[in-house]
């Protein structure tokens, strides 16, 4: 278990850390000004950014990289990013969805940039209570496969994490 508490003390967080997955849970949010965040991913499948990449969401849509879209936590609990060249896939899950926006675009067609808990447009975060998160690198690229790993890891308990 890893723990960690922003310098000013008002933010906390526990990571655990799993032969094939990592747990991330906020477990203090200060109130006040800055009480909202988001749980961001920023990179590239697979190394590069490919036009073969695609993105499966838990809503059942299957879609090229290349294309931005916006939805609900309540709807999108968990999204994969397969690498066709690669056969591989990321994986983010969030356990405690509620209903605040999730938002994919690609940065100038050299990036992925997700967010659980960021709408498209400005850059705001809307994640406003503690909540629980997984990340996996799998070895699928088949997304009825990558589909049946991420609806594992999202009806698997969270393990070790404290639920303060």
């Amino acid at each position: 278990m890893i723990r960690s508490e922003s310098a000013n003390g008002r933010w906390a967080g526990e990571w655990e850390i799993l032969s094939d997955r990592a747990h991330f849970r906020i477990t203090r949010i200060p109130r006040g000004e800055d009480d909202a965040y988001w749980f961001l991913y920023e990179g590239t499948p697979g190394g590069r950014f490919s036009p073969d990449d695609l993105c499966l969401r838990s809503d059942g849509i299957l879609a090229p990289i290349s294309e931005r879209w916006e939805g609900t936590m309540e709807r999108i609990t968990w999204v994969a990013f397969i690498s066709q060249q690669t056969g591989r896939s990321l994986v983010l899950v969030a356990h405690d969805p509620g209903t605040p926006p999730v938002s994919y675009w690609p940065m100038n067609e050299a990036m992925t940039v997700f967010g659980f808990g960021r709408a498209l447009g400005p850059p705001v975060p809307h994640l406003q209570s503690p909540a629980a998160f997984t990340v996996a690198l799998i070895p699928e690229s088949d997304p009825g496969r990558v589909k049946r790993v991420a609806e594992e890891m999202k009806a698997r308990p969270l393990s070790g994490l404290s639920s303060q």
